[in-house]
């Protein structure tokens, strides 16, 4: 399947009537778009270290015994890890099974500029922990309404709490040890007052079979009915994860432990600091709280966030 001139040796894909997957002269994971000849493109090739991005290519594609000539935009992964690739097939693929069978050169940059989004963050620093994240996917994937909760996830590292619906938030904690002691700042246990905050409580422990990052968002994709928030769920994993992307499928919890620690507790009941406590010159307050002695919710709330959760 190796390229001669712009001669390539393609699968087709299942349900994509003219968009193909093949490999790059250099054996790696490679889509080819199909894209109407004589448009107009005013784009730009893509080369990053890890993906590439070509436009306008005139190719001629080998499936079997059928052969088509026609301009596809070619990207592909540049990477060695089997499981960075068997990723970007499955992403890239659910990207562009949205396409139209000859999508305008517009419409595929915006397509093709999501799969560069994603993996061009597998680059940058992590911004949360990988036992920090599995809390969170936990949380989506033992609730009622997956939708309402991957609506409601924070995709942003700035944002305080982990989901938030406009109205009440949750934020999740989870340990490794054997005592529900978890870190706050002053202002995840302070939000505004016509919010209702709960804290979910996880034990989250290490274990050579269990279930890593990739095998909650599986589950999670099944439960799924928008089935475009798939792309955001991407998005959130690979902004979190950043240069750890790799390592996060060699880490495995105890899902069944996760599962039947899962707690969840109203903000307003945990200790705290008042904020109008501290001096105006004080910044950055955080604090750790140990929950074991604290009731946690048994009672099913008002709010959709509450209605969405499996209260024990």
């Amino acid at each position: 399947m190796a390229d001669v001139g712009n001669g390539y040796q393609v699968a087709s894909l299942p349900f994509i009537e003219n968009h193909r997957l093949g490999l790059s002269e250099t054996g790696y994971p490679t889509f080819f778009i199909n894209t109407p000849e004589g448009e107009k493109n005013i784009f730009f090739d893509v080369n990053l270290e890890i993906i590439s991005v070509k436009y306008d290519v005139h190719c001629q594609l080998t499936a079997g015994s059928t052969i088509t000539e026609g301009c596809y935009s070619i990207i592909s992964l540049n990477s060695e890890s089997r499981d960075l690739q068997e990723y970007f097939v499955e992403v890239a693929y659910l990207i562009l099974k949205k396409l139209p069978p000859f999508p305008k050169a517009s419409v595929v940059r915006i397509e093709i500029e999501k799969i560069i989004d994603l993996f061009s963050q597998l680059s940058m620093p992590p911004t949360k922990s990988i036992q920090g994240l599995w809390a969170e996917l936990l949380v989506i994937d033992c609730s009622d309404n997956v939708d309402y909760l991957v609506n409601s996830w924070h995709s942003s590292e700035k944002d305080l709490f982990d989901f938030n619906d406009g109205q009440d938030k949750i934020e999740v904690k989870s340990t490794s040890g054997n005592k529900r002691i978890h870190h706050f700042s002053i202002g995840q246990l302070n939000p505004n007052l016509s919010s209702e905050l709960l804290i979910a409580s996880v034990y989250a422990i290490r274990t050579g079979i269990g279930k890593n990052i990739f095998d909650l968002v599986a589950d999670i994709y099944k439960k799924l009915t928008d089935k475009a928030l798939i792309y955001k769920v991407n998005q959130i994993i690979s902004l979190s994860l950043g240069e750890s992307f790799e390592r996060a499928f060699e880490v495995s919890f105890d899902y069944k432990l996760a599962e039947d620690s899962l707690l969840y507790y109203r903000g307003s009941e945990i200790p705290g600091i008042n904020s109008s406590c501290i001096p105006t010159q004080v910044s950055n307050v955080h604090f750790d709280c140990d929950l074991s002695h604290i009731k946690p919710v048994s009672t099913l709330g008002t709010s959709k966030l509450h209605n969405y959760l499996r209260i024990k």
